[in-house]
């Protein structure tokens, strides 16, 4: 595993969230026979989230789970319309079988870190259908985004120049020059003294955006035929593709990246597979019945490919499987009632009375300053040091009563980070983790002026 960022939104899907529309069951291909992996560039390993974005008919039923897979707009801007922490959406299924389990859980949790970023950005409108011409596709491989469609590259520039509706949060860009067919924009040069946003490439067909400007661009010169991609330079890379059918949702883990990274605390997105497993599972969503087909291929030889094969598809219908030199390949069908989406609503939510004793970082050994400058847009900054005097292999925000969570994991100590809150009254906590040790460096409370 690298020591790259995460950044942990566990509860990103708080409030209201479908505007996002329903997806085809369809192919993931192109009119010229691409597909995801021909972004894919050849490396020791590599995560990867893709959603099929293309709205259905109104009368079509299908995609129950896909608009919780992507939180709404406003429950990434404001909490929703019903007020931080009153409940959150989410998406789950009502099996114990993995098979089903996996892409919707893990697919779920590494979209939502999408999400996060295309919203940062200010292109949150091509994801949730409210743009004139909104993406097709959204491909999150190891924190670069890609979104394909047909865009207005003049509606794509002015999104990416402007404050958007939340200034604090939103980060502007500008015109760095080309990349091929590409515009290539960065944060513009006031926001490049925080550190803060990302590179972004821009044409008609598709948009390419991650905080490693390298990364960026080794991404989309894979896709253009100037890299190698990694299912021609692995053979376990090419099986896993061939034997995956294309569908709404595809999601898995190659070689030194795991699926992890994405997880929220002690929670694992994984379930039955481990970080160091070849995995790859898509779901594709029948428009007719409801029903939805999950197929996963894994790489597992003995005792474990034999444990495998018998919770794989154990309560699907129409269950196939295929099995040679320690390559499992499974499938099978879900009934409507086993998607469940649902709203979840606290019944006894945090309020005041959970608030701990204040403990301020006076000595500034990690936070110099928490900002409620804005509580109307229900959103603090907690701005750190430059030079820690603490070790940490993760620092976590938290907002006590308005749940909010961001979290950020590796080898470096950022400017500040940024967590919602509820503006009526809240504590925002901060934590470190090193090793096995969890400490609270600072905890504040905000208290909302007469």
């Amino acid at each position: 595993m690298t020591d790259r960022p995460t950044f942990d939104r566990r509860r990103v899907l708080q409030g209201i969230a479908g505007t996002l529309p329903a997806a085809l069951a369809g192919c993931l291909g192109s009119e010229t026979s691409k597909t995801y992996t021909d972004w894919i560039p050849a490396s020791e390993g590599f995560t990867v989230a893709y959603l099929d974005l293309q709205e259905a008919d109104s009368d079509d039923n299908a995609g129950a789970l896909v608009p919780t897979l992507l939180p709404s707009q406003d429950a990434i801007l404001d909490g929703g319309e019903s007020g931080p922490g009153a409940g959150r959406f989410a998406v789950d299924v009502d099996t114990e079988d993995p098979l089903l389990g996996f892409p919707v859980r893990a697919s779920s949790s590494v979209l939502a870190f999408a999400s996060l970023g295309v919203g940062i950005s200010g292109l949150y409108e091509l994801v949730d259908g409210t743009a004139d011409q909104p993406a097709h596709e959204l491909l999150f491989l190891d924190g670069v985004i890609v979104l394909t469609g047909g865009f207005d590259t003049d509606y794509v520039d002015e999104r990416l120049r402007s404050e958007g509706p939340l200034p604090q949060f939103k980060v502007q860009h500008q015109v760095l020059g080309d990349l091929g067919e590409y515009t290539l924009y960065g944060p513009a040069d006031a926001e490049r003294d925080t550190g803060g946003g990302a590179t972004v490439a821009v044409n008609e067909a598709a948009i390419v955006l991650g905080d490693d400007r390298e990364a960026v661009e080794r991404v989309v010169e894979t896709r253009a035929g100037e890299r190698e991609t990694a299912p021609d330079r692995f053979d376990t890379v090419e099986w896993l593709a061939e034997s995956v059918e294309a569908g709404n949702v595809v999601v898995g883990q190659y070689g030194e990246e795991s699926l992890d990274s994405y997880g929220g605390g002690d929670s694992s997105v994984l379930g039955t597979f481990d970080p160091s497993d070849d995995v790859l599972a898509s779901l594709s969503l029948d428009d007719t019945d409801g029903t939805a087909t999950a197929t996963l291929a894994v790489a597992a030889e003995g005792e474990r490919e034999r444990q495998l094969e018998t919770i794989l598809g154990q309560d699907g219908t129409d269950r196939s499987m295929t099995t040679e030199d320690g390559r499992l390949t499974v499938s099978a069908t879900y009934s409507d009632d086993m998607l469940k989406t649902m709203q979840v609503v606290e019944e006894d939510p945090p309020d005041d009375s959970d608030f701990k004793p204040e403990r301020i970082d006076e000595e500034n050994r990690l936070v110099t300053d928490v900002s409620f400058n804005d509580p109307e847009e229900g959103l603090a900054k907690v701005t750190f040091t430059d030079d820690p005097a603490v070790e940490f292999d993760t620092i976590r925000v938290e907002s006590v009563v308005g749940g909010g969570e961001t979290e950020l994991s590796g080898n470096f100590s950022p400017d500040f980070l940024r967590v919602f809150f509820d503006p009526a009254g809240d504590q925002v906590v901060v934590t470190i983790i090193h090793g096995d040790t969890t400490e609270v460096v600072h905890r504040e409370t905000y208290e909302p002026s007469e």
